[in-house]
């Protein structure tokens, strides 16, 4: 592979305009947990949930695009979609813990 693919690690961000028309197609009871297995810097995941009472969490293998996610506020797990899991997720409606598992 050359080093621009390497680089980029098949990174094919969501522009922003696509992300807003998501958010404008979005009905979703309100608080609800959102999850972006291909986080990259977390910026389509904070456009589309933008309006949105959301709990955010995101996984992204780049490391450098998952500390820039994290830096945002997303909780952000650097590593493969595959491989990971969301632990002790709080549940809004029921109060209780809950995990999520592939």
């Amino acid at each position: 592979m050359r080093n621009a693919g390497r680089k980029k690690l098949g990174h094919y961000p969501l522009p922003v305009e696509e992300a807003s028309n998501l958010s404008q197609l979005l009905i979703a009871p309100e608080p609800f947990f959102a999850v972006d297995p291909c986080a990259g810097d977390g910026t389509a995941l904070l456009e589309v949930t933008k309006d949105f009472a959301a709990q955010r969490a995101a996984i992204e293998l780049d490391a450098d695009r998952a500390a820039t996610a994290a830096a945002r506020g997303i909780p952000t797990t650097q590593g493969s979609t595959f491989e990971s899991q969301c632990a002790g997720i709080n549940r809004h409606e029921a109060g209780e813990e809950e995990s999520l598992r592939e």
